[in-house]
C-alpha cells in the first residue's frame, strides 16, 4: 500500500483503501450470526441452555458486575433495531437473520463512520480570535 506512519492517514482510510470494515463491525456480525445459530438449535443442547439459563445461586465481587455475552448482545441488538422478545422469530429463519446481521453490520459501520468524520471535523475547526479587552 506504500504508506508510511508518518503520512498521517486515519485509520478510516486505511480501511477504504483495503476495502474491509472494521473489527468492531465484524465482532458484531460475528456474534449476532452465532446467538441466531444457539437459537435455532436443539432445546436440549448446552450452549442453548447456557444462553437461556439463568444462575440458581451464587455471589459477586462488590463493584460494577462483570460484562456477559448476553449484556453485549442486548446492546448490539439496539444496534439492529431489534427487540429482544422479538429475538427468536427472526433469527428461526436463516435467510432473513442473515439479511438483519449484515443490515446490522453496514449501519453500525456507517455509524460509526459518521461519528468518527465528526469528531475528526471537530477537532479541527480553527479557534476563534480572542475578542480584546475594552
Amino acid at each position: 500500500m506504500r504508506m508510511r506512519w508518518y503520512d498521517r492517514i486515519t485509520n478510516q482510510k486505511v480501511l477504504d483503501r483495503v476495502n474491509l470494515t472494521s473489527i468492531e463491525a465484524t465482532v458484531l456480525k460475528t456474534q449476532l450470526r452465532w446467538t441466531g445459530h444457539v437459537i435455532r438449535m436443539d432445546t436440549q443442547r448446552i450452549p442453548r441452555q447456557v444462553l437461556y439459563g439463568e444462575l440458581a445461586s451464587g455471589s459477586r465481587k462488590q463493584g460494577r458486575p462483570k460484562r456477559r455475552f448476553k449484556d453485549q448482545l442486548k446492546a448490539n441488538l439496539k444496534w439492529a433495531s431489534l427487540k429482544p422478545k422479538e429475538l427468536e422469530p427472526v433469527a428461526s429463519d436463516r435467510s432473513s437473520w442473515r439479511v438483519e446481521t449484515q443490515t446490522a453490520a453496514n449501519a453500525f459501520e456507517n455509524d460509526q463512520r459518521h461519528h468518527l468524520e465528526v469528531s475528526r471535523a471537530r477537532r479541527h475547526i480553527p479557534a476563534a480570535a480572542p475578542t480584546p479587552f475594552q
